[in-house]
């Protein structure tokens, strides 16, 4: 992949920030984290349960039960993050050069859709391809990484371009994100080192396979909380709660794609749409004629008129057809008497009229 001057420009001054960023003294003596928030949910959710087996409310109380499960393996899999980074500790001073970060970020560029290089904010950012799960649509993912930030706090955020939460979770948009941020599993130390090392590739290569992954007991929320569908015309995956039907077929609809037929007000899908040839009318299938006697589907209206104009001209037609009264004749023979010989045997032209 070829690159102009003016991005290799932009990497090359992004590159020298982001390793004086790594070889800093907050980079460099990298801060234990403990699982505080963990520990803090753990703590909250025993006094809930207290509350709940107190009061009698055995569902709220098995919901808790769960939740704290759920807490524990996680604060297990944080435990054991912190003993891998103080075994990691020394290798955290093994940075990569600004020629190495300058290839990695073009190697970045060419891997990843929508790659953004932000001097100003200090971040760079790419798009996944659309991930799907075991047959859930999620959509595509944009991975920011804020380099400032690295060996400080956590540097990157992850976030869904057009989010399609869970049922009831509106901030749970992958199965291992929650507001924005993933939950590592065991990729956490290896994402960790990627980027004290400021090997930015595979740190985003990283973070990839993990949204490309479900597993189930690490996630927020399972896959089965994903209750959507697809719309028919143009295939969106939409969560319920923006899921249409169209009022004729059944099938699913987005907004976008469904249409109000403007003579029953139903909204059908594109299938079971259509238009008026005259006016334009938006009819679905069931309102728009299409009669024998005119090649085009119209609304009642226009049918009618059409109708009319049609037997206003087969009249007109019927009345030029007809035939006229007969013409006078140039001639008219009468009656004679039957003793009017010659009323009967007129003389002809040449003859000499015989005396009696």
């Amino acid at each position: 992949m070829s690159f102009d001057s003016k991005f290799r420009r932009q990497t090359v001054r992004a590159a020298l920030s982001i390793h004086d960023q790594l070889t800093s003294s907050g980079a460099q003596i990298s801060r234990l984290r403990l699982p505080e928030s963990s520990w803090e949910a753990l703590r909250r959710i025993t006094r809930r349960l207290e509350v709940t087996a107190t009061r009698g409310w055995h569902t709220a109380h098995q919901h808790l039960v769960d939740e704290l499960d759920y807490f524990l393996r996680m604060l297990n899999r944080e435990l054991d993050v912190v003993r891998e980074e103080l075994s990691a500790a020394p290798k955290l001073r093994q940075v990569s050069s600004a020629r190495d970060i300058v290839a990695d970020l073009e190697a970045i560029a060419g891997e990843f859709e929508g790659f953004t290089l932000d001097r100003k904010q200090q971040s760079l950012s790419v798009l996944t391809e659309p991930i799907e799960l075991e047959g859930t649509y999620l959509g595509s993912f944009q991975i920011v990484l804020r380099w400032d930030q690295i060996g400080i706090q956590k540097a990157y955020e992850v976030i869904a371009t057009e989010p399609f939460a869970a049922a009831g979770e509106s901030d749970v948009t992958h199965p291992h994100v929650r507001d924005q941020s993933l939950c590592e599993g065991e990729g956490a130390a290896p994402i960790k080192a990627a980027l004290a090392q400021g090997r930015l590739l595979d740190f985003f290569i990283l973070v990839r396979q993990i949204l490309e992954t479900y597993n189930a007991e690490s996630a927020h929320v399972g896959l089965e909380g994903w209750d959507g569908a697809s719309c028919r015309d143009c295939g969106w995956r939409m969560p319920s709660s923006e899921r249409g039907t169209c009022e004729r077929c059944g099938a699913s609809v987005c907004g976008e794609c469904s249409s109000s037929c403007e003579s029953c007000d139903r909204y059908v899908c594109g299938d079971c749409s259509g238009s008026c040839a005259d006016c334009g009318s938006s009819l679905c299938s069931s309102c728009v004629a299409t009669p024998d006697d005119v090649p085009r589907q119209l609304c009642e209206t226009c049918h009618s008129h059409s109708t009319e104009e049609n037997h206003d001209s087969d009249d007109d037609q019927s009345a030029d057809n007809e035939p006229a009264d007969d013409p006078a004749p140039l001639w008219t023979e009468s009656t004679p008497d039957s003793g009017d010989t010659a009323t009967l045997y007129p003389v002809c032209l040449g003859e000499a009229a015989v005396p009696a």
